[in-house]
């Protein structure tokens, strides 16, 4: 971790350590990689990876200014509750944005920080965020009327996010109209606690179209 901390240079970085049982802490400190632009970290099924063990590697990302591409991927790590999703010197750069935080009890206030950050995006071109099984998600409501005119491709998942509220829909029935009809959307709201008032809205908005597909499925 402290070699590639010390690499001033560079540029992409990858790294995949999913499913090592072992890791409690990934205390990798990027502030100093200010050439970074795309970044991919996979640290799904780590299962004792806690809070305080990303908490370096999530406040480096946030002082690196120019992010182009970000993908987070902590699917099943279970003992992960209050995650911070800053990319506060990237919000003119950054135009792919992959999160996953499946089958994890994260707290609200990691929801509303994620909802807040991506709302602040500017040319955003690719969303995508992955919720399934996130039994403390309330909200749907993603507010993305800054990137609108720039987005291509908005992939969201709520498969039986099982508390999903009303108003949080109305928002993001609010988001979709704004997208271009050329975009591609993936929507999942599939077992979730969705009203037949909220279901006939969001299925004239995806019935006009063609490349947009919707899971309601209860």
């Amino acid at each position: 971790m402290d070699t590639i901390s010390n690499l001033e240079n560079l540029e992409s970085l990858s790294l995949n350590f999913a499913g090592c049982s072992k890791i409690k802490s990934f205390s990798l400190d990027l502030s100093r990689c200010q050439m970074l632009s795309d970044v991919s970290i996979n640290l799904s099924w780590l299962s004792d990876l806690t809070d305080c063990g990303v908490e370096k590697l999530q406040g480096s990302l946030s002082r690196i200014a120019g992010l182009v591409r970000v993908n987070l991927d902590f699917r099943c790590c279970e003992s992960l509750r209050n995650l911070n999703f800053d990319f506060t010197s990237s919000l003119t750069s950054l135009a792919v944005l992959e999160i996953n935080l499946m089958r994890i009890e994260v707290s609200k206030y990691t929801i509303q920080g994620l909802f807040k950050m991506v709302s602040n995006l500017l040319k955003l071109k690719r969303l995508s965020i992955c919720l399934d099984g996130c039994v403390n998600v309330k909200s749907a409501g993603v507010d993305l009327t800054k990137s609108a005119s720039y987005l291509q491709e908005l992939n969201l998942s709520f498969l039986r996010c099982v508390k999903l509220r009303y108003r949080g829909m109305t928002k993001l029935c609010r988001t979709l109209r704004l997208l271009n009809a050329s975009s591609r959307v993936t929507l999942n709201l599939s077992e979730c606690p969705l009203t037949l008032p909220t279901k006939r809205r969001l299925m004239v908005i995806f019935k006009k179209r063609e490349e947009w597909s919707i899971m309601t499925q209860s």
